[in-house]
């Protein structure tokens, strides 16, 4: 096997480890603990189940039309299967306990589809269309159904371990943090850029918080709206983002720069769209620095 099929692989295994916390940690506290408290009957405790398992079976069937449409044949390679059920886990993670499962099915259906070959980051399209139909349909609001019916004040250590308001399972900054530094040991995962864009925007949210007397918001802001975890997992796309470790760097400013920004206008579509930004603008960032 070769070096970087080596890397691949472990890198692979690595997301898979890492993502499966998150899972539990969300399965627990939106669904078993609203269970618990007797806000939700066991059928809807497994909710945040059932929109990773839509989305990751979307994904599939919509691989196997697209393969069928070529070749004719129901043809099952389960290499071609891995990378999108990662990525179609992670989308699952950001979302809103409210999305309809029916729509994360049909929509990862279509990027499987029609996105296959995008440079865009897929991700990140996806989670803007599932967006706009949750905004058309009144179900993008990100409080569970206990946060709903609470006026809770949540202190830093709160939302560091995440208890916070946020995805189905991307709201604890501890396990952001522990896959970090998983991550970080595969030379395959462009940390330049995340650890980049993670320094700015906290830089940014602490600063400016400060300057301006409203000290309560600052873990608002930096454990807030998905955006760490969007930063670990779906900014560093082996495929659309910067390979070089200037260009990476240079990726990493201007997404949190603009992430930071744009959460005055919308909280929880940030980072995502700044990703798209970014994207659009990496092979400019790396072609200042390649050596002719």
């Amino acid at each position: 096997m070769k070096k970087n099929e080596k890397l691949t692989s472990r890198l692979y295994l690595t997301y898979i480890l890492t993502l499966i916390p998150f899972i539990l940690f969300g399965l627990y506290k939106n669904g078993y603990e609203l269970y618990k408290k007797d806000y939700i009957n066991f059928l809807e405790s497994l909710k945040p189940l059932i929109i990773i398992f839509m989305s990751i079976v979307g994904t599939i069937l919509g691989i196997l039309i697209k393969t069928h449409r070529k070749t004719k044949k129901w043809d099952i390679n389960l290499e071609t299967f891995k990378w999108p059920i990662i990525e179609s886990i992670i989308l699952a993670s950001i979302l809103p306990l409210k999305t309809s499962p029916i729509v994360i099915f049909i929509i990862t259906i279509i990027g499987s589809i029609f996105l296959k070959n995008t440079r865009l980051n897929k991700i990140a399209i996806l989670y803007i269309l599932i967006s706009l139909i949750n905004h058309i349909l009144g179900l993008d609001s990100f409080l569970n159904i206990y946060q709903s019916s609470k006026s809770l004040n949540y202190n830093g250590i709160d939302l560091f371990l995440g208890l916070g308001v946020g995805g189905i399972c991307s709201t604890s900054i501890l396990l952001v943090t522990v896959s970090l530094i998983a991550l970080s040991f595969n030379n395959l995962y462009k940390k330049d850029l995340v650890i980049t864009s993670i320094i700015v925007f906290l830089l940014f949210g602490i600063i400016s918080n400060m300057i301006s007397g409203e000290y309560l918001k600052i873990f608002e802001i930096i454990f807030g709206y998905n955006v760490l975890f969007i930063f670990v997992f779906i900014a560093p796309n082996l495929y659309s983002s910067s390979y070089t470790m200037q260009g990476q760097m240079l990726s990493g400013i201007v997404l949190g720069t603009l992430t930071y920004f744009l959460l005055m206008i919308s909280p929880y579509n940030a980072a995502i769209i700044s990703i798209l930004v970014v994207n659009l603008l990496s092979g400019i960032f790396d072609r200042i620095f390649v050596i002719k």
